[in-house]
């Protein structure tokens, strides 16, 4: 039981620091409105964590993240993961760097 919840700890701090970025990149002006996307990858469980479609990033908070596995399925979120997902999953398949 301590294993699991070492994991969900885990996998909320990651969900806040994608938070945390996406508040950055909307603060600064990079992302007008809802545009673009923010994801990483948890290194432990394989998940993609990726912001979800048409959210605005000043808005966003770690229970809005989108967790999704390599093949796409929606694994933890209740938003509508971003419409780039299939193309950051392919990314991540190509390039072998973006996965660790």
């Amino acid at each position: 039981m301590s294993q699991l919840l070492s994991n969900r700890q885990h996998l909320t701090s990651l969900k806040q620091q994608l938070v945390d970025g996406a508040s950055q990149v909307a603060n600064i002006g990079l992302v007008p409105l809802t545009q673009g996307n923010l994801s990483l990858r948890d290194p432990m469980s394989g998940l993609i964590l990726i912001t979800p479609h048409d959210y605005p990033y000043d808005q966003l908070t770690a229970d809005d993240v989108v967790a999704v596995d390599l093949k796409g399925n929606v694994i933890e979120g209740q938003r509508e993961p971003s419409m780039h997902l299939a193309r950051d999953r392919k990314a991540r398949k190509t390039r072998q760097g973006m996965i660790r």
